[in-house]
C-alpha cells in the first residue's frame, strides 16, 4: 500500500520522493533512528502492543515529527484490554501525555474507526 500511494504522489505531484519501507516489528522504531518526519502515523495498528510500549512509540513519534495520526477502533475485541487501549478517550490521553498537546478526533457519525490527530502546538 505504501508503494502504492508513494506511486500516485510521484505521477500526481510529476515529481520524485525518496521512499524507504522498513518491514518489520512496530518496536523496532525504538531502537533505530529512522530521522525526522513530518507526520507519524499508526492506523488499527498501535493498540496491538502494550499500553507501555504505546506509551514509548508515542513519545519517540513525538521526537521525530510535529504530528502524529492515529486510528481508534471502537468495535469490542476478544481482549477487554486490547479494546480498552483502542478506544478513543485513551487514544486522546496517550497522545497528550506523551508530547502531543493539542488532539482532534475526527470521528463521522457511524464511522467505527475514528481519527485522532496530534500536534505538538497549536495549527497556526
Amino acid at each position: 500500500t505504501a508503494q502504492l500511494i508513494h506511486d500516485i504522489f510521484e505521477w500526481t505531484d510529476q515529481k520524485k520522493y525518496d521512499l524507504h519501507v522498513h518491514h518489520g516489528n512496530i518496536l523496532d522504531v525504538l531502537d533505530r533512528d529512522f530521522g525526522r518526519f513530518d507526520i507519524t502515523t499508526a492506523y488499527c495498528s498501535l493498540y496491538y502492543v502494550e499500553a507501555d510500549e504505546m506509551a514509548k512509540l508515542v513519545r519517540r513519534a513525538a521526537e521525530q515529527s510535529e504530528m502524529m495520526i492515529l486510528q481508534a477502533n471502537i468495535v469490542p475485541f476478544p481482549d477487554p484490554q486490547k479494546s480498552a487501549r483502542a478506544q478513543t478517550d485513551f487514544l486522546r490521553q496517550l497522545l497528550e501525555d506523551n508530547g502531543f498537546a493539542e488532539v482532534e478526533v475526527h470521528a463521522p457519525k457511524d464511522f467505527q474507526r475514528p481519527l485522532l490527530i496530534g500536534r505538538k502546538s497549536r495549527p497556526t
